[in-house]
């Protein structure tokens, strides 16, 4: 049986979200990120990836929607 698990990467604008997606979960050399940086993120950019026996979605969301609530103090996350 094929187990699904979900990452969500977030933050705010410009923090490397969407680089280590590309670099875990493309293996886009980190290097060739250096000279070629990627545009922002717009909306949510979500991928597939089946490992074995395990289907791992993942969600690579735009800080720049989110910053107003970056900059909010929190105390509370959840993570399950």
């Amino acid at each position: 049986m094929v187990e699904t698990k979900k990452v969500l990467f977030i933050g705010p604008s410009g923090t490397g979200k969407s680089t280590i997606k590309n670099v875990f979960f493309e293996m886009v050399c980190p290097l060739k990120l250096l000279k070629n940086t990627l545009d922002p993120t717009r909306g949510i950019n979500s991928s597939i990836y089946s490992f074995f026996e395990l289907d791992l979605g993942v969600f690579d969301l735009a800080g720049q929607e989110n910053e107003d609530w970056f900059s909010k103090d929190s105390d509370i996350f959840i993570i399950r």
